[in-house]
């Protein structure tokens, strides 16, 4: 019988997980834990179509008010949180939210920063660590993706002092997305598991036409031609050299 993973994926907003929303699915259907960690919240936009369309008033107005750029980020706040817990039940995860500040993700030199994420890690002891590539063109994505690995590296240091003792992770691994560089090793079946991502995409409505899941399907086809799926994600898995090339489950 398979041991039980643990999967924790480090995402810097509400909807950014959607680029392995397969994965969690299949995840899930397993019976393995699965965390969210968002670094924000996200607060900083609101698509307005549909039941938001109200807001456009209020997003012009923030770019001129500050009162009003404070008061239509609490309200932002809210709804992608409320979106955010909504995926998490659909796939039984476990939600954390760091509470960053949208669009000032620290990066790896914040100390503070990474003894946050460190000892969370400890404290949740995953097998398996997923988030952005490092190299990704948006700052909040790849300063999420940069705290994520060195914690990563500390926390298995035992001479790294949190109130937690040290933990290691078995795989830590960076997600398809934009970025210089990004050569995927590992190719993840999920053929059974692509359609359930029209599902949680529909939780984020506050971010129709922009959310990461909207062309998960299409890159999924695309990505399999060299695998025996018809689906797949990929990813690049950190610090293996000798690794099978695709498989049902992480190595």
């Amino acid at each position: 019988m398979k041991e039980q993973d643990h999967i924790a994926v480090f995402t810097a907003h509400p909807d950014d997980e959607g680029a392995v929303w397969a994965t969690l699915y299949k995840h899930f259907e397993e019976e393995n834990r699965v965390s969210i960690i968002w670094s924000t919240y996200g607060d900083k936009f609101i698509a307005p179509v549909k039941k938001y369309v109200h807001f456009l008033p209020l997003l012009i107005k923030a770019t001129y008010s500050k009162k009003v750029r404070k008061e239509l980020s609490e309200h932002i706040k809210i709804i992608r949180k409320t979106e955010a817990l909504r995926v998490a039940k659909l796939i039984n995860a476990i939600p954390y939210f760091l509470e960053f500040n949208d669009m000032q993700v620290p990066d790896k030199t914040n100390q503070e920063a990474i003894h946050k994420v460190t000892k969370l890690i400890r404290e949740i002891k995953p097998s398996i660590i997923l988030t952005h590539w490092f190299r990704e063109m948006h700052r909040d994505h790849k300063n999420t993706a940069a705290l994520a690995l060195k914690s990563y590296l500390l926390a298995n240091k035992s001479d790294y002092m949190t109130e937690t003792p040290p933990h290691k992770v078995r795989i830590f691994g960076f997600w398809d997305e934009r970025g210089k560089g990004f050569r995927p090793n590992f190719y993840l079946n999920v053929s059974k598991q692509i359609d359930r991502i029209k599902e949680l995409g529909k939780c984020y409505e506050s971010q129709q036409f922009r959310i990461v899941g909207r062309f998960a399907k299409f890159n999924a086809r695309r990505h399999s031609k060299k695998t025996p799926y018809k689906f797949v994600e990929r990813f690049k898995i950190f610090g293996k050299k000798r690794l099978r090339k695709f498989g049902e489950f992480f190595p």
